[in-house]
């Protein structure tokens, strides 16, 4: 590994009734579970990041509020080019179609007590 370079995941814990939105990966990669977000393309803000990532991966997606960020997590992970992967998560609100809408990349998703999913990280 590069030592000291890292990729950044941007990363949405979407919030409604106390729980966050977890998603299921179609082909898992280092886990079988997801957030909503994607890594930062260059010159892009975290918060634009964010904006896209959630246009993609959540058809219909609308209404959306990027709160503060609640958590930096080094995933321990090693990507293709050597460099770690840290995921930088923001609390997130947004109105979300019925039924959820899901990218190619998820295949399901579930809701988890916002205390289940923090015992996750």
């Amino acid at each position: 590994m590069n030592e000291g370079l890292f990729n950044a995941g941007i990363k949405a814990a979407i919030v409604k009734d106390d729980e966050v939105l977890i998603l299921t990966k179609k082909e898992p990669w280092f886990s079988e579970y997801d957030l909503p977000g994607g890594r930062v393309q260059n010159g892009e803000s975290f918060e634009d990041c964010l904006s896209r990532e959630l246009q993609e991966e959540l058809p219909g997606i609308t209404d959306v509020v990027i709160h503060e960020q609640i958590i930096t997590v080094n995933t321990g992970w090693t990507l293709r080019e050597g460099q770690g992967l840290l995921w930088v998560i923001y609390l997130v609100t947004a109105n979300l179609p019925e039924p959820i809408a899901l990218s190619e990349e998820h295949s399901s998703f579930e809701w988890k007590p916002l205390n289940e999913f923090l015992e996750m990280l």
